[in-house]
């Protein structure tokens, strides 16, 4: 997978937002951008190497390891994690467990650079068990832990818990560069039900811990 950078993306408007259907409530996320959007392709084969030339100025990246199990001890939570594109009006797609999570899959791959994006249920209606239904338990310090297709771990210490209006933004939300971090999102506050969506978002944040990587 390409990866882009910040400014391959500028003047794109995410909009993050809750919806309930059928009674399952499900967090999302829009793309709305007056540019073209960018662009994703596939590397060249595993067994081509091109020299570096004018065409190939850099022999292409490897992809990331995609997340395959979120683990979060102090909730005991073990969770499949899903991988999500977007629907056809670029809203993220929301996992199709309840009891699963779903990483943004056109993102950073937790542990690396950028803003890796996992969301999951929260608040089902007639107490149905949901993922993240105690996230808001979660407090600074609490570790996080990421389990990778390649069988290393991402091990990440929570740095901040906090909601902000269901339209907001966490600043860096969606980036593809700088200093990695883990961002968890799921609804919170009050339900509008002419709306089909709640008030706010819970966002927790973790960053990876120094010598994380791990075999299992």
């Amino acid at each position: 997978m390409k990866k882009f950078g910040s400014s391959a993306i500028s003047r794109i408007l995410i909009v993050v937002a809750g919806a309930a259907f059928g009674g399952a409530v499900v967090a999302t996320a829009t793309a709305l951008t007056t540019t073209s959007l960018p662009s994703f392709h596939q590397g060249a084969p595993i067994d081509i190497s091109p020299a570096p030339d004018q065409y190939h100025p850099t022999v292409p990246q490897a992809p990331e390891p995609a997340p395959v199990r979120l683990l979060i001890p102090s909730l005991g939570i073990s969770a499949p994690v899903e991988r999500l594109g977007v629907t056809r009006d670029y809203a993220l797609q929301a996992p199709a467990g309840v009891a699963d999570v779903g990483w943004y899959r056109l993102g950073a791959s937790p542990g690396f650079a950028g803003d890796a994006i996992i969301s999951g249920h929260r608040g089902y209606p007639g107490g149905i068990p949901a993922v993240f239904n105690r996230i808001n338990r979660m407090q600074a310090g609490d570790e996080v832990d990421v389990r990778r297709a390649d069988g290393t771990v991402a091990r990440l210490t929570v740095t901040r818990v906090y909601t902000i209006p269901e339209r907001s933004v966490p600043e860096g939300f969606f980036a593809t560069d700088g200093a990695p971090r883990l961002t968890l999102v799921t609804c919170a506050g009050d339900f509008r039900a002419q709306d089909l969506t709640y008030s706010d978002r819970l966002v927790v944040e973790a960053t990876p811990v120094a010598n994380s990587e791990g075999e299992i």
